[in-house]
């Protein structure tokens, strides 16, 4: 028979509510983030647009579907500093963005990015993610989305049966579609915002993009962007290291490179330190104590994604240099 540790023969003794208070001081240990009102960061740090580098996840995609146009001007009207979105490449290697690789999520169709030209592409419309005047907040959008992906795809069906999408030249008006990536750094370069863009396509972390896929991307937002600031991130740091050395050797020096993980890598903070490359993390996966030892190995920090202003409000203090989200969690 197992024999019962001395905190587990006390914890049997005490008094339920003695048990309940101290499951709360563990609580307070492990999960910070649940306990930032009873922290008072409310009345320490007032929570406005100009508090932090805010961080538009997929564009403002709380208010409008994901890394679309409309997702991305709403960000820009709304105040953030910065906008983040995912590219990819079609079959006739059009830079196009989209989160996931199946446009199943956001359209519908059970196929993948890659297999269709840009043409095919921007003939099938984004049903998925937060409708403008969908009711919901943060969160809900893509469970919204899912909830109406049958109705609105059969209804895309019939319109390519009547001949209205799917033919050449031919778009629905009013209706969302996959941009370009020129068409998002248009909107970040006229808003003055910062573009910050994640490398897709390639989850074989032991491998890098394509020399000639990483050229025409930087190659694209040189154009538009010129010498503006931009950021780069990826979980693939092989590909981040590769565009990294297409950037020295053209010269560029406002170019930022964020390399994206779970769980924040204590162990090689040196070494990111060193290189110039940087970490973008998951929130709920860490603690203060491990941002707090990242920021004093002098590694800057995006965190995502932060819909909740007290939250917000915790990164502030832990001097946290992006924070992600899906929609504005400041006061107006």
């Amino acid at each position: 028979m197992k024999k019962l540790s001395n905190r587990k023969k006390l914890k049997r003794c005490m008094p339920e509510r003695l048990k309940r208070r101290l499951r709360k001081m563990e609580d307070q240990v492990k999960y910070p983030f649940r306990h930032a009102r009873a922290l008072g960061l409310r009345k320490k740090i007032p929570l406005t647009k100009r508090s932090a580098n805010f961080v538009a996840h997929r564009g403002l995609s709380a208010a409008a579907p994901e890394n679309t146009v409309e997702a991305f001007r709403l960000a820009a009207q709304s105040g953030f500093v910065c906008m983040e979105t995912d590219i990819r490449r079609t079959k006739d290697h059009k830079l196009v963005l989209m989160h996931d690789e199946n446009l199943l999520r956001m359209c519908g169709r059970d196929v993948l990015v890659r297999d269709l030209t840009y043409q095919e592409l921007s003939m099938i419309p984004v049903t998925g993610g937060k409708q403008p005047g969908q009711a919901g907040g943060p969160g809900q959008d893509e469970q919204a989305g899912r909830a109406g992906q049958d109705e609105q795809a059969g209804r895309v069906g019939q319109d390519e049966q009547a001949g209205r999408i799917g033919q050449p030249g031919q778009r629905e008006e009013n209706i969302f579609h996959i941009p370009l990536l020129k068409d998002y750094l248009i909107i970040c370069r006229d808003s003055g915002m910062v573009p910050m863009m994640e490398l897709k396509d390639n989850w074989n972390l032991k491998e890098a993009l394509a020399d000639d896929y990483l050229a025409d991307i930087l190659d694209q937002v040189t154009e538009v962007m010129e010498a503006r600031p931009v950021i780069f991130v990826s979980f693939n740091l092989r590909s981040l290291r590769a565009l990294q050395r297409l950037v020295r050797r053209r010269g560029l020096v406002q170019v930022s490179f964020f390399h994206i993980m779970h769980e924040i890598d204590l162990a090689h903070l040196p070494w990111y330190k060193k290189h110039g490359i940087h970490i973008s993390f998951q929130g709920k996966n860490n603690k203060l104590a491990t941002i707090r030892k990242a920021k004093k190995a002098g590694v800057r920090l995006v965190v995502w994604v932060v819909d909740d202003p007290d939250q917000a409000r915790l990164y502030i203090r832990e001097k946290v240099d992006w924070i992600a989200s899906n929609g504005k969690v400041w006061e107006e």
